[in-house]
């Protein structure tokens, strides 16, 4: 294998702290399972961090303490209650401190070194990047940190992505994102949208679409899931990401099972054509975090 400089720096970083030396596990975990495929986009998203002016060790910190944080009052209470979505966009996602020092950092972070984050985005390389075409038109609705519309415009020619997030933060952070990957503005447009109340866009209009944790979020994730079939063109394509059992900052809702998901998506108008549900427990079985990560891909009816 490769020398992969910040990777190395950053876990045996971690492997010297208790409090982080179960992501630093993880990484090794991932090695193990993706071999380069993993390396080469872990690195690739620590030297972003990096160029962004963050330190990933700081990062984990943060993250882990805002992880541990949210399961320990899941586990206490059993259901998230973190307030209502309109209290959760003031505290949060109107927040500038929390999305530039914590959230959207720890966004990119999260792609790079856990095992429910990276699955998702396996299934993302291999089974949804290979149906975007050239030409073809798409929005990721969510896009928080701007993760996915990265690597779709830096690995597919005359791809354009729109993108609509809730946060102005978001809408700040995400064109750095792409410029420091070297993707010109003219490839995708950006702007304030909540899927809540329906997106700007033609019916039948996009190629593909991309909702990317968004869905516990949100409460009606159906109605979400309804908005964007009626945006994607029949044959289009959907990719979405979830948690069930998962707490955060931000999250509202919860689903009862990797089914019932399966079922919104059906009953909005999607096929599953391939998924994942990687759970916690499966990974570290004497843990108390019951977290499942949830991925799917969809072709619109």
């Amino acid at each position: 294998m490769n020398e992969y400089t910040k990777f190395n720096e950053l876990k045996d970083k971690l492997k010297g702290n208790p409090m982080t030396i179960g992501i630093s596990t993880q990484m090794d975990m991932l090695t193990e399972r993706y071999g380069e495929d993993y390396l080469s986009k872990a690195e690739a998203l620590l030297c972003m961090l990096e160029d962004l002016g963050y330190d990933s060790f700081e990062q984990s910190k943060h993250y882990m303490l805002d992880y541990i944080r949210g399961m320990m009052k899941f586990l206490k209470t059993g259901n998230y209650n973190n307030g209502t979505y309109e209290e959760i966009q003031l505290s949060v996602y109107d927040n500038e401190k929390t999305m530039n020092d914590v959230y959207l950092p720890g966004l990119l972070l999260a792609h790079a070194v856990t095992i429910l984050v990276y699955t998702k985005c396996n299934l993302f390389f291999k089974e949804f990047m290979p149906l975007i075409k050239e030409g073809h038109i798409g929005v990721d609705v969510g896009f928080g940190e701007g993760f996915y519309i990265w690597q779709i415009l830096n690995s597919t020619p005359n791809v354009k992505c729109y993108g609509f997030d809730i946060s102005k933060h978001s809408l700040e952070f995400a064109p750095k994102v792409l410029e420091k990957a070297g993707i010109t503005s003219d490839k995708y447009q950006l702007a304030l949208g909540d899927i809540r109340k329906g997106l700007p866009m033609e019916d039948n209009n996009m190629d593909f679409a991309i909702i990317a944790e968004v869905l516990e979020h949100i409460d009606g994730p159906d109605l979400a899931l309804k908005e964007l079939a009626r945006v994607v063109k029949s044959g289009g394509s959907l990719f979405v990401s979830t948690v069930k059992d998962s707490n955060h900052m931000d999250h509202i809702t919860n689903f009862e099972s990797s089914e019932y998901v399966e079922n919104m998506l059906n009953n909005a108008g999607f096929d599953v054509i391939a998924k994942s549900v990687q759970r916690n427990q499966d990974d570290f079985p004497d843990t108390k975090d019951i977290s499942v990560g949830l991925s799917y891909v969809c072709k619109r009816k």
